[in-house]
């Protein structure tokens, strides 16, 4: 507590009570921005506030309310707990007897949970006071292994499963925003405990942290099998002829994935279990129970965004997404191939499909599930997963590119060359089933950028620098790899990612051809040669984007989402930069200079007027990719200046360097 109050008073921020057990925090002198929309930093203190401080802030409000809320709740626990130990007899002191604090909490909280399943068997929910004390047990103990593991034993995998998905059906179809609030928490807090629980550890019947082996193989059983839930709009009937929604357990499984970090073994185990139990359904994605009457208003995802819930998929895709290496190795693995199941299948190839065989494989069919875009949510997941297996990162992480692994770099060359392949590349085109992958194809391209241009056109060796292990997307089959980076860039945030990172790498490459050109090689010609991969890059990022503003509805709306996904994207350039340049003798302080100037550059030439742009690619798309170069010239001149400065080259000798660079850019690096 006293350390979050001391990062508000460095803040300058004033903390106020509320009276109702939380607290606000403001600034003192205002919060205006104090950046512009491009990003340049105009002042940080007075009245004008850094989006980074007013993150601080709403981090610091958060931690303090966080803080005193698990006090409230301990204070309220130990004084239930001592009135229960001694009871109302004051000669009688043996009635409750708890190990620990944790230990009494998870047998409110799973007496709790049962009775809200036995009130739903009779068609009624626990009352709004036993709901929120359920939400404050298991809010304040989300981060508590050894609450989830007692919970989730006294429980059992059937009432876990059971447990959540009736909380989600109660909330929608009559709990109101209060109870729908208090339940997301409670769903979302058990998530993320279930992800502690189940981490490896104490062997088959686990121990006071750990829930242990024999768990996840009944909770695996279980997701086989049907629960039932009372919803009171169905159509079905149970016992006491009392109106139910029939699932599978794995159904809830996958919106418990969605939230927390899980241990990849378990994520593998379970998610590979979920797949062959689909592949094993004669009507396959469309095996899982999903109520299709328009009217009904029951789900089991309580969150905002991401569905009702009933495709386990999406949920496994985005477990996944969270937990990278769970990712990369369930890409890499398969299903079937026993005497009792479906034949052998790659989860790569059942998930994407593959129209290059002899027997054509179709990617998995994401069915409808309550999203205004059809399947969009769940290919999007599936994006995400597969960008988190490709690159070590989490989707939307903001740290630096990370060294890739073999099996990582390994996997990216079979995307480039899957969804890239002249037979399979329609799929993530526009209109095409999987489109939703654009913009997390950009990211993975923007990541392995070093390895797409050293891909894109042969280059000499030493001349781009190795980001751990390398993918060979330059012996691939004839245009995949311009394909992909195409079809990525038919996406605004695809063509972002990927004009920054490879103006980036290029800054990095131009400094490593002007340092010391080797043999009877001139200046400009190892400047030149430098630059070419970025430029052959941008070429096919331009042919995307004319693509995507072509085939858009709103062909002015589509520029401006292009112009401000290169607003939103421009920190790449800083954390790809400072990975190369960044890392050499001159250090972070020139590394940042060479990202200013590289912003500076794209957003100089590649931010236009939408009409103007639309207007030139509807004349005639030769001449708008003309035009293009021609601002990849004038682009790739400024980052050859400073690339050159950071290589110790001055006067005449850079300004010549930079000016064929220009040249050789605009003319598409005519032969010599």
């Amino acid at each position: 507590m006293e350390a979050e109050k001391e990062k508000a008073r460095k803040l300058d921020i004033h903390v106020t009570d509320n009276g109702n057990g939380t607290v606000s925090c403001e600034f003192r002198y205002g919060t205006d921005d104090a950046t512009t929309a491009s990003g340049y930093y105009i002042g940080g203190t007075g009245k004008k506030r850094t989006a980074e401080e007013r993150d601080a802030r709403d981090a610091i409000e958060t931690r303090l309310n966080f803080l005193i809320g698990k006090a409230r709740e301990i204070d309220a626990t130990a004084a239930r707990y001592i009135g229960k130990s001694h009871g109302k007899d004051k000669h009688d002191a043996g009635h409750a007897t708890y190990k620990s604090l944790d230990d009494a909490q998870a047998k409110e909280a799973a007496g709790l949970a049962k009775k809200e399943l036995e009130l739903a068997a009779h068609g009624k929910e626990l009352s709004t006071p036993d709901l929120q004390r359920l939400r404050d047990l298991t809010k304040y103990n989300a981060k508590d292994a050894e609450f989830a593991t007692r919970f989730y034993r006294e429980l059992g995998p059937e009432k876990a499963l059971r447990l959540h998905g009736q909380l989600g059906i109660d909330a929608s179809t009559d709990g109101g925003d209060t109870r729908r609030e208090l339940s997301r928490t409670i769903q979302n807090s058990l998530d993320r405990g279930l992800a502690l629980a189940t981490h490896p550890g104490g062997g088959k019947d686990g121990n006071v942290t750990h829930l242990g082996n024999a768990w996840t193989e009944e909770l695996k059983k279980v997701g086989k099998e049907p629960i039932f839930l009372h919803d009171p709009q169905s159509n079905e009937r149970g016992k006491n002829a009392m109106p139910q929604q029939k699932v599978l357990g794995y159904q809830v499984l996958g919106n418990m994935l969605r939230h927390g970090k899980y241990d990849e073994g378990f994520l593998n185990v379970v998610g590979e279990d979920m797949v062959e139990t689909e592949r094993k359904n004669e009507h396959g994605s469309a095996g899982w129970p999903n109520p299709h009457n328009a009217r009904r208003d029951g789900v089991l995802n309580l969150d905002p965004k991401g569905g009702t819930g009933f495709d386990p998929m999406t949920g496994l895709m985005k477990g996944l997404s969270h937990t990278p290496d769970a990712a990369t190795e369930f890409f890499n693995g398969y299903t079937g191939g026993d005497k009792h199941g479906p034949e052998e299948l790659s989860n790569f190839d059942y998930f994407f499909g593959d129209k290059s065989r002899e027997e054509p494989i179709d990617p998995r069919d994401w069915p409808h599930d309550g999203d205004d875009d059809e399947s969009k949510l769940g290919k999007d997941a599936l994006g995400s997963a597969i960008e988190a297996a490709t690159t070590g990162r989490p989707p939307g992480d903001e740290g630096p590119p990370l060294k890739h692994k073999q099996e990582q770099a390994d996997l990216f060359r079979r995307v480039v060359s899957r969804l890239g392949g002249a037979e399979n590349s329609s799929l993530v085109e526009h209109g095409g089933e999987l489109e939703p992958l654009q913009p997390h194809m950009g990211n993975m391209a923007a990541d392995y950028m070093r390895d797409v241009q050293r891909g894109i056109v042969h280059v000499p060796d030493g001349l781009i620098a190795e980001q751990g292990k390398i993918a060979e997307v330059g012996n691939l089959k004839g245009d995949e790899l311009g394909r992909f980076l195409r079809a990525a860039s038919q996406d605004p945030d695809g063509y972002a990612s990927i004009t920054h990172a490879s103006h980036a790498v290029s800054a990095e490459i131009l400094r490593n051809a002007m340092h010391d050109p080797p043999g009877d090689n001139s200046l400009s010609d190892a400047a030149v040669k430098g630059a070419e991969p970025g430029a052959k890059v941008a070429a096919a990022a331009a042919e995307g984007r004319a693509e995507g503003i072509e085939k858009a509805q709103d062909r002015v709306g589509a520029v401006e989402r292009y112009n401000e996904s290169l607003d939103k994207k421009q920190e790449l350039v800083g954390a790809i930069v400072d990975m190369g340049l960044g890392r050499l003798t001159y250090g972070g302080e020139a590394a940042g200079q060479v990202a200013g100037v590289v912003q500076e550059a794209v957003f100089d030439q590649y931010r236009k007027d939408p009409e103007e742009v639309v207007r030139q690619v509807q004349e005639g798309r030769r001449d708008f990719l003309a035009t293009e170069r021609m601002r990849e010239a004038k682009a790739m001149e400024e980052i050859a200046k400073i690339a050159g400065e950071r290589a110790g080259v001055k006067g005449e000798a850079l300004d010549w360097a930079a000016t064929d660079v220009a040249n050789a850019v605009a003319d598409d690096f005519p032969e010599k």
